[in-house]
């Protein structure tokens, strides 16, 4: 069964995807498939591969995976090609194979797996025919710098994290905080008030605001919180969740640490995320494209703004004005090869002074 908003607001309810009047697709420039099951009266997540079952199988992937693609099928087509469209799945992350380090759920897992190859290869296919993309990322997405120990892999955003969503949890717990800049500061002094707190910086200088510092040491001093200069991470310890950590001095020493959470505060990276997979190229992190029309080496993908590199790049939002202007200009041609673009400006033309409800 599908619903599907109309224009006017109201839904209706259809059997058959083919069923659909294209003239309510059309109109709409959103398509958002969410269609998934977990359980149900008849499923439960397979915790030991001893409960997979056939037809189970069959149910799970034909909800989460056949579903998602027969409708791709019908309605990519019919996506609006004038303006921006989007075409969304509600997916899972422990679809993905990287990130499954406690098994079970065997189904579910692979039929998100599955939908997730469907949608790489969709992505990359609608691309391909419906050229034009701008990448305007800035210099890409951010993620927090992690602890350079492989072990800590099997902790995280459990007993290992790198921001705090709810300080809660660590209410009379033992919390082993990284770091030397305000972040690590603030929250040792925070966290000091409701659990035991261990502050380990690599060097005997704080990055922080001073005041915060002059409170950490004076912390430190009366026992609230323990202080740890000169230090780094070495190893952590644990089953399920944390035990303890081993630090290392820069003289060589090792001091072992009981502790429920340890939180990394080492600022952040930049990462260009799924861009990286585009088949572009990239150099220090930064897209290379030409100056004519700041096109990449993919036809129909341009990048514009301090996301794209070439010679004489000046990191300026003039720069990136420019850089746009030229890039949508190509964009047009390739999208609109039969039309005729003419430019209009703020200064003179009185339909676009009409848009902006400049009035004279």
């Amino acid at each position: 069964m599908f619903i599907i908003r109309q224009p006017n607001g109201e839904t209706e309810v259809s059997q058959d995807v083919k069923a659909y009047n294209p003239s309510i697709v059309l109109s709409g420039d959103k398509i958002i498939i969410a269609t998934g099951v977990l359980h149900d009266e008849n499923l439960s997540p397979e915790k030991s591969f001893r409960y997979l079952d056939k037809e189970k199988l069959e149910r799970v992937f034909s909800i989460n995976t056949f579903g998602p693609a027969i409708i791709s099928r019908y309605f990519i087509p019919l996506l609006n090609k004038e303006k921006s469209s989007f075409l969304g799945f509600l997916s899972a992350r422990v679809g993905s194979i990287s990130d499954n380090r406690i098994g079970g759920w065997y189904s579910y897992r692979a039929s998100k797996a599955a939908l997730n190859m469907i949608i790489r290869s969709l992505s990359i296919e609608v691309a391909r025919n419906n050229p034009n993309v701008i990448i305007a990322g800035g210099v890409g997405s951010f993620e927090p710098r992690k602890f350079p120990v492989k072990e800590c892999e099997k902790f995280e955003n459990k007993s290992i994290l790198y921001s705090i969503k709810d300080k809660t949890i660590f209410e009379g717990k033992t919390v082993t905080i990284f770091g030397g800049g305000d972040s690590a500061l603030d929250w040792a002094v925070e966290l000091s008030k409701n659990s035991k707190v261990n502050l380990i910086h690599r060097r005997d200088d704080f990055r922080g605001a001073q005041s915060t510092v002059d409170k950490v040491h004076e912390l430190a001093k009366s026992g609230t919180i323990n202080l740890f200069t000169k230090y780094q991470l070495a190893n952590v310890s644990g089953e399920k969740s944390l035990d303890s950590i081993d630090i290392k001095h820069d003289n060589g020493d090792i001091k072992n640490i009981k502790t429920d959470f340890a939180l990394g505060f080492f600022g952040l990276i930049m990462q260009l995320g799924p861009i990286s997979n585009w088949g572009l190229n990239i150099n220090k992190k930064t897209i290379e494209v030409d100056t004519e029309k700041f096109e990449t080496n993919q036809k129909g993908i341009y990048a514009v703004g301090d996301i794209c590199n070439y010679p004489g790049k000046l990191k300026l939002i003039l720069s990136g004005f420019h850089e746009g202007a030229l890039a949508a200009r190509a964009c047009f041609k390739l999208a609109r090869p039969n039309e005729k673009y003419r430019f209009e400006f703020t200064t003179s033309s009185k339909s676009i002074k009409d848009r902006l409800g400049v009035k004279e």
